[in-house]
């Protein structure tokens, strides 16, 4: 039997409160403390009473971006796969999120936190509206390019009780509440001309290379922040099973109405993980090493804006993400995960992500 004790001290100070969602415009989904070796993965372990600790975490997703001709086809057809007009087609290469977090712990069971990211969405495109004469296809002229979409995110407190411990598990009710901290007035460029060219050509000569016509708000989605105030709710459970750790968290998010009268659907997330500690090929006796192995879910609702529903948002991704945690001397450790999707079940013609890295890094005192 492994003792938790060890385990648990470790890397108990490693705060990990993650940003929202895990879909082509969104950063993974869950918040946590991370008590036990997972990286995305909430721990029910509170820190001790009194303790604080600070860390970052980075996050990239790189997405299955569609190319400028996809786009086009896509919005000739006119409907997206799940024979919804596609009034709501766009690309994004990937998304950039760096979160600074704290937390404390005030009592043996209670611990609060809060998180702020910053957050990157790397080449935003979508094709214009089109046009169609008669019975004719529609005809799209340019591809609107609007760069990079970056800044502060919303802040994010969160507190985290455990009700339930024995000598090998612990249970905790995680709650918390996203405000509309986040900056939500991004704009892009309004269109970039490609002379008036066709559905099949998109690469216009450099004479033809048009005009960029900045002022074009981004809709909520591509923004750093929401706008909404979201009310978080969930359950964390952790495990010593012998020569493995288990651990498994739920946690669903209510969304409310933000910026641009757009609701950007509700989330339910649900983790997995076994993590075995190891304390070989330690450079340092205080040192040690945690092996993980997790399945990360995200259930996210479609968008709303007004009273009508976006055919191109929400859906299902599932990440099978090995990870592995040095525990350093003096009270810091570090970790890496890669997360690669095994479910990409996203509604209507979307950017599915491609994979995922998080990194961690955190300091206790």
């Amino acid at each position: 039997m492994i003792d938790r004790n060890y385990i648990f001290s470790s890397v108990e100070d490693e705060l990990v409160f993650h940003a929202l969602s895990t879909h082509a415009d969104h950063l993974s989904g869950g918040f946590g403390i991370e008590q036990t070796a997972p990286i995305n993965t909430e721990s029910a372990v509170p820190l001790k009473q009194g303790s604080w600790t600070v860390g970052v975490r980075t996050e990239y997703t790189n997405n299955d971006s569609f190319s400028d001709q996809e786009l086009i086809t896509l919005r000739g057809i006119g409907i997206n796969r799940d024979g919804v007009a596609d009034e709501d087609l766009h690309s994004t290469d990937s998304i950039l999120g760096v979160s600074l977090r704290a937390a404390y712990g005030v009592t043996e069971n209670l611990t609060i936190g809060f998180r702020l990211p910053y957050v990157r969405r790397a080449n935003i495109r979508e094709p214009e509206e089109g046009h169609a004469h008669g019975t004719d296809p529609i005809v799209i002229h340019d591809i609107i390019e609007h760069g990079d979409s970056a800044g502060i995110g919303d802040t994010t407190f969160f507190g985290q009780y455990r009700f339930y411990n024995d000598a090998s598990s612990d249970i905790a009710a995680l709650f918390g509440v996203k405000t509309p901290t986040g900056e939500t007035g991004k704009e892009g460029f309004e269109s970039e001309h490609s002379g008036g060219r066709f559905v099949t050509d998109v690469f216009p000569s450099e004479e033809e290379e048009g005009h960029h016509h900045e002022g074009t708000l981004l809709e909520t989605h591509q923004q750093p922040g929401s706008g909404s105030w979201d009310g978080i709710v969930g359950l964390a459970y952790s495990r010593s099973m012998g020569p493995v750790n288990f651990d498994t968290s739920v946690l669903y998010t209510v969304v409310s109405e933000g910026s641009q009268d757009t609701d950007l659907g509700d989330v339910f997330n649900y983790n997995f993980a076994v993590s075995h500690p190891t304390k070989a090929f330690i450079p340092c006796q205080a040192c040690s090493w945690n092996l993980v192995l997790e399945l990360n879910g995200e259930w996210r609702d479609k968008e709303e804006r007004g009273d009508a529903d976006v055919g191109n948002s929400g859906g299902h991704v599932l990440y099978l993400a090995p990870g592995v945690r040095f525990i350093g001397p003096g009270g810091w450790n570090m970790a890496v995960s890669a997360g690669y999707p095994v479910v990409n079940d996203l509604n209507g013609d979307q950017s599915e992500p491609d994979y995922r890295i998080v990194g961690t890094v955190n300091f206790n005192f």
